[in-house]
């Protein structure tokens, strides 16, 4: 359960990122405002430290409608063996549309998320009227 959570964390994030995308592109006055470059760093950086992510997320949440038939499995089994929602050790694992995807739940993968969160605000720190650039 906990690192059901934990991807779902992690998932909700880049949500939430997209969201933020979609919404400034309606208020065209604050997207100015927002510096693009730094949030496509910071989305590539995501996309780089999470690349399997929707897969992972998706088995877990919704394994029945992703592998609930033969012909909904046959879409992403890579051979014999197919892990759906498996966690090893720290690791949770699934194959998603042909491929082995996987999350670590530690420390590390906070950490990793702390430093997109950041690279992510660095877009936007200079429209807070209380706050500014966080410390890198």
């Amino acid at each position: 359960m906990s690192a059901r959570e934990a991807v779902s964390a992690v998932f909700k994030f880049s949500e939430d990122m997209e969201m933020i995308g979609v919404n400034l592109s309606k208020c065209p006055v604050l997207l100015r405002l927002v510096d693009s470059k730094a949030k496509r760093v910071a989305t590539r950086k995501f996309k780089t430290a999470f690349p399997g992510i929707i897969g992972i997320r998706h088995s877990g949440q919704h394994g029945d409608i992703i592998y609930g038939s033969p012909e909904k499995l046959a879409k992403h089994v890579t051979g014999p063996i197919i892990s759906i929602n498996n966690l090893v050790g720290n690791t949770i694992e699934t194959t998603y549309k042909r491929k082995k995807v996987s999350l670590e739940i530690s420390g590390a993968t906070l950490t990793k998320l702390e430093q997109v969160r950041d690279a992510y605000w660095d877009a936007f720190w200079h429209l807070d009227p209380f706050g500014g650039p966080i410390a890198q």
